[in-house]
């Protein structure tokens, strides 16, 4: 169970970190002034959440690599930042 949470908290930290650099919204922006622009908001750009994915493996691969107080100190910052994640791509 210890094995497939982890895996499984990798795979979301990973999966946001690549979606934090994706295009999300492409537009054309029209200006009497300044004529047509092109505007692009990647997801980094939208949400902080690619700087709490980093925070997310961080925090795994020192849980794995200490124990006792440390992994579960490690673990549960990883936590708040996956609680984090979630709450910028909810807002």
């Amino acid at each position: 169970m210890r094995n497939l949470s982890l895996l499984l908290a990798v795979l979301g930290g990973v999966v946001s970190l690549y979606l934090s650099g994706q295009v999300w919204v492409a537009g054309l922006a029209i200006d009497p002034v300044l004529g047509a622009q092109r505007i692009q908001v990647s997801g980094a750009d939208a949400t902080p959440a690619s700087a709490l994915s980093l925070v997310i493996l961080a925090g795994l691969a020192s849980g794995l690599l200490t124990s006792g107080w440390g992994h579960r100190v490690a673990v549960a910052i990883a936590a708040l930042a996956g609680l984090g994640v979630a709450g910028s791509a909810w807002w």
